[in-house]
């Protein structure tokens, strides 16, 4: 099924939660800005922010990390991250591709530290990836054709029918399985 989303939609719909839930202006707010070390973010405001966008765009975000999901599929966690040296290079790697894209990460960076460093354009960039992971045909009708509905939730475009994409998790476990074969089958291991 087509993505009807954007990534500059989604963008502007992540930006607009972030102001409501932290009570700045959007021009205050960039792609590049850190939810944490940037614009203030606390720990009350992540859980307002989640159902927010959650509610809004009809997705569930992941509830572990990239870096549990790697490290639970290879059965190799501290391939990826040390608990007490931090990131490996292969973390890092492994980051910058996810569907998170963070950037400008180092081995030795702390789970800590990637918390607090992640961007709106992070948060956008998770959100997106799930929306891209919409059914194949609608339930309802079989139609093939996505649109955003006024309520800014995917819908059938022939019937209406609201789409549910993949659940969070599942959309990093997929998008790991296809990056780690990848990986493995190219010698990088």
């Amino acid at each position: 099924m087509n993505h009807p989303f954007s990534k500059e939609h989604v963008l502007g719909v992540v930006t607009d939660a972030l102001s409501r839930v932290l009570g700045l202006r959007i021009e205050e707010i960039a792609a590049g800005s850190s939810l944490v070390e940037d614009l203030g973010a606390e720990s009350l405001d992540f859980v307002e922010l989640n159902a927010m966008l959650e509610k809004g765009f009809g997705l569930t975000l992941p509830s572990r990390s990239v870096l549990d999901h790697a490290g639970r599929i290879t059965g190799e966690p501290e391939r990826f991250y040390h608990p007490r040296t931090g990131l490996t290079e292969e973390g890092v790697a492994l980051l910058a591709a996810s569907p998170y894209r963070y950037l400008g990460l180092k081995p030795g960076t702390t789970t800590y530290e990637i918390f607090n460093t992640s961007t709106v354009g992070n948060l956008a960039n998770i959100c997106h990836e799930i929306l891209c992971h919409l059914p194949q045909a609608c339930p309802d009708c079989g139609g093939g054709q996505a649109c955003v509905a006024a309520t800014g939730r995917a819908a059938c475009a022939d019937c209406g029918a609201p789409l549910k994409p993949l659940r969070g998790d599942d959309v990093l476990e997929h998008w790991l399985q296809r990056h780690l074969a990848v990986d493995c089958t190219a010698g990088h291991r």
